[in-house]
C-alpha cells in the first residue's frame, strides 16, 4: 500500500487479493492495509484501493461471472450444481416432452448421448481440470542456473517468452 502510487495500475494489488492475501492483517503499527490509503496523495487511487479492500468476499465459490478478488480453492459445489441442473433437465424432458412425441426413434440416441456426456464429465473431473501443476522435476533454482534470470517470473516460477501474457505482476512477462 505504501508504494501503490508507483504502479501504473492496480493489477498487483488485485493479483495479491486473488492469491489470497488477508485483507485485515495488521502491521506492527496496528494498521490494516486499508488504513495506509489515507497516506496516499492521489485521492482517486486511494478511493479505488479502499473499494477493493472493503469489497466483501463471496462465500459461494460457484457460478462466478467475474473473477472474484479472493483466492479460489477447488470445490465440489460447481460440479454438483452442474450435475443437478443437467440431470434435472433430462428428467423433466423425459417426464414432460418424451411422452408426447409421436416418433420414438430419436429417444435412444438422445439417451445414449446423455449417458456419454455424463461419462466424459466424470472422466474430466477425475483429471483435475483447470489446475496447472508445477513440474516437480525442475526446481526454480535449476531454472535460474539454466536461463537468464531476467526471463524468469518469480511469482509464477516459469520462463517468460517475449510474447507471453500470463502474469499481471511483473511487467517483464507482459508484452
Amino acid at each position: 500500500m505504501r508504494s501503490a502510487e508507483k504502479f501504473s495500475n492496480l493489477r498487483s494489488i488485485k493479483e495479491l487479493l486473488i492469491k489470497g492475501v488477508d485483507r485485515d492483517i495488521k502491521m506492527k503499527e496496528k494498521k490494516r492495509a486499508v488504513d495506509f490509503t489515507t497516506e496516499l496523495t492521489n485521492k482517486s487511487l486511494a478511493e479505488e484501493i479502499t473499494k477493493l479492500l472493503q469489497q466483501k468476499t463471496s462465500r459461494n465459490t460457484c457460478c462466478h461471472f467475474k473473477q472474484p478478488l479472493q483466492k479460489i480453492v477447488p470445490s465440489n459445489s460447481t460440479p454438483t450444481l452442474f450435475l443437478t441442473l443437467i440431470n434435472g433437465t433430462f428428467l423433466l424432458m423425459f417426464l414432460f416432452v418424451y411422452p408426447y412425441s409421436r416418433n420414438y426413434s430419436w429417444i435412444p440416441p438422445m439417451i445414449s448421448l446423455y449417458l456419454l456426456a455424463n461419462i466424459f464429465f466424470a472422466v474430466a473431473m477425475t483429471r483435475d481440470p483447470g489446475f496447472i501443476k508445477a513440474d516437480s522435476s525442475a526446481s526454480f533454482l535449476k531454472l535460474v542456473e539454466t536461463f537468464d534470470p531476467n526471463v524468469l517470473c518469480p511469482s509464477c516460477e516459469i520462463v517468460c517468452t517475449s510474447d507471453s501474457r500470463h502474469c499481471y505482476i511483473c511487467d517483464r512477462c507482459v508484452s
